[in-house]
């Protein structure tokens, strides 16, 4: 069962009509073109697309292709179910293709192509591989860290990829990196938490230490210097848990050296922490980054502020969409808690 997010009409060059369908967290679910007589439709297993289904809109005799993507999430060999390579398609590191041919569908970093237009829809806004700008400003406030609202990912494709045409964020997808939209740089103080490699060494490592499982009350660790130039979670036993209508919580004193923490979410919760300051409260407290880990251990994504901006990074694994949804909203609230004139 599918999250709609809203419905794109739009007419084909010479006639028709072309719907594109999107998942409420952006993803292109399927296009259906009167113009061709044709439905497509698009399949993902953990945030990746994998395959696509084409049939006549008139028949039920579906033609199934197999997508292999880069780590950027785009979409670059398609093959039969005969492992026959149907196309290959060769990128430049902002999107255009190397051989000029532009293809209708999921494209550069998995966003929608118009084959017509030669561009890439990224639900905000549109953007122009050619140029490689958007056509319209940010609407995200510029800040310290992307000054020119029209840049692709900070100019800076390899490193970043920008999830919905807003400011960027490193990952693959709003499912592997949100920040706040309602960022106001007049009111940040540019604050700076975010999780050494070291740290996030120690927060993969200690999350099945904290992971709670079938358990009804959080668990948490602090990561902090091992003595062998490395950094170790460390289970909190005299951790204080409880529980109230906005969700649940587990606080302790950090240590000295702590770099990091890492706490267990119930299953129930997902990867969503407590309304208000939630998981962003050892930022704003003690000034370390702290990370949420998954019932199962399995997942884990990390708190921090970058230049003012509060987001949410996964280091292991990925969101659902409905924690993104969830997640973008407290990340919005926590922002708020982040500006000089409400310290």
């Amino acid at each position: 069962m599918h999250e709609w997010q809203y419905v794109d009409l739009t007419p084909t060059l010479f006639w028709g009509t072309r719907y594109q369908v999107y998942s409420r967290s952006g993803d292109l679910l399927y296009i259906e073109d009167s113009g061709n007589n044709q439905r497509t439709e698009f399949f993902q297993l953990g945030g990746t697309l994998v395959a696509e289904r084409t049939r006549p809109l008139t028949t039920e005799s579906p033609v199934i292709s197999y997508l292999h993507s880069d780590h950027r999430g785009t979409p670059t060999v398609k093959t039969d179910s005969n492992s026959v390579v149907n196309y290959r398609s060769r990128l430049m590191p902002y999107g255009a293709p190397y051989d000029g041919i532009w293809r209708e569908g999921p494209g550069f970093t998995k966003h929608a192509t118009d084959e017509v237009a030669q561009l890439s829809y990224m639900q905000q806004r549109y953007y122009d591989p050619v140029s490689m700008r958007f056509l319209s400003p940010d609407p995200i406030a510029a800040g310290a860290d992307s000054f020119n609202v029209y840049a692709y990912a900070n100019n800076n494709p390899y490193t970043f990829v920008d999830p919905d045409g807003r400011a960027a964020c490193p990952g693959q997808s709003s499912r592997s990196c949100l920040r706040s939209n309602n960022f106001k740089q007049a009111r940040s103080g540019g604050q700076n938490v975010q999780a050494s490699a070291k740290t996030q060494a120690a927060m993969k490592a200690g999350a099945r230490t904290v992971a709670v499982g079938s358990g009804s009350e959080e668990k948490l660790a602090f990561t902090a210097p091992a003595g062998d130039g490395t950094e170790k979670a460390t289970l909190e036993r005299n951790a204080t848990t409880g529980s109230d209508g906005k969700g649940f919580t587990a606080s302790a004193v950090p240590p000295t050296d702590a770099t990091g923490v890492v706490h267990g979410h119930l299953a129930e919760s997902g990867l969503v922490d407590k309304a208000g300051i939630g998981d962003a409260g050892p930022l704003k407290a003690g000034g370390i980054p702290n990370a949420a880990v998954s019932s199962d251990g399995r997942r884990v994504g990390v708190t921090e502020v970058v230049n003012g901006k509060v987001q949410f990074r996964m280091i292991e694994g990925r969101m659902t969409p409905t924690e993104v949804r969830l997640k973008q909203q407290n990340l919005n609230t926590q922002q708020t808690f982040f500006y000089e004139d409400d310290q």
